[in-house]
């Protein structure tokens, strides 16, 4: 009976309540918008540049202001594979989920966090981890998640000793490993899911993104260079025999993926 009263009143209202509230709303994301693209600004005006982006930055800026939202692939694309995992479909939040070189945090905590009963997070800047630790503090949904954040260095320890050297006995059924494969040589990177291998499940996945570089896109820090999805394929399938690749264009970005299985 209440409820209905209360629809009854709104749509009394409502032809004066919405267009107050939608325009403060629209105000309100547009100085939301102009403070994030000054935080953007002021990230990357530095020298060196970072060697990972704060996502809250394109997802509260670029998306907005620019139409930019390749960067939403590295979240959905994973969360549809892993999905296929999930055998319980009452209890989707299953997985073991492991954020390999996460910087911060954006993917497993927006997209994988209603799929994952664990989500490890390992990546060698303290104030990246910092960064994906404040966010989840200020998210209401994630309270319910288990996190571990780790700050570590993947090439002087493997990847299992760090976990067990955390208390973490797991078996993951997916390992993220976004805008980070580029970051090393490709001994490092068989290095690295060698690693990986011993703590997947049988039918675990390892989800990864890179970008095919030129002008606009060249980076000190990077070690690798790939020209196309056969070029990421080839290295990939080193390691694993079951290997897909795959890619998509933007305006200003051409976006590779992998997925490798055991």
């Amino acid at each position: 009976m209440l409820k209905k009263k209360l629809f009854k009143l709104n749509s009394i209202i409502y032809p004066l309540t919405f267009p107050i509230i939608n325009f403060i709303a629209y105000i309100s994301s547009k100085i939301t918008e102009k403070l994030y693209g000054l935080l953007m600004v002021l990230e990357w005006a530095r020298d060196p540049s970072p060697e990972w982006m704060d996502h809250d930055q394109d997802y509260y800026y670029q998306a907005r202001s620019k139409g930019k939202t390749f960067f939403f692939e590295r979240g959905a694309l994973p969360k549809i594979l892993a999905s296929e995992l999930i055998s319980d479909k009452k209890n989707i939040k299953s997985l073991n989920i492991l954020d390999l070189c996460c910087g911060d945090g954006f993917y497993s905590q927006f997209f994988l966090h209603d799929i994952a009963k664990n989500i490890t997070m390992i990546d060698i800047d303290i104030k990246a981890i910092q960064r994906a630790k404040n966010r989840s503090h200020k998210l209401n949904f994630l309270k319910d998640i288990s996190f571990k954040y780790i700050n570590a260095n993947i090439l002087e320890q493997k990847i299992d000793e760090i976990l067990i050297k955390n208390k973490l006995n797991i078996k993951y059924d997916l390992i993220i490993f976004n805008a980070a494969i580029e970051h090393f040589k490709p001994e490092e990177v068989s290095q690295i899911f060698t690693s990986c291998k011993k703590i997947m499940q049988t039918n675990g996945l390892v989800f990864g993104y890179t970008l095919v570089e030129d002008e606009d896109h060249v980076f000190d820090h990077h070690e690798l260079l790939f020209k196309t999805k056969e070029d990421l394929k080839n290295l990939v399938k080193k390691d694993f025999n079951n290997v897909s690749c795959f890619e998509s264009l933007s305006e200003t970005r051409h976006n590779l993926y992998f997925l490798a299985k055991n």
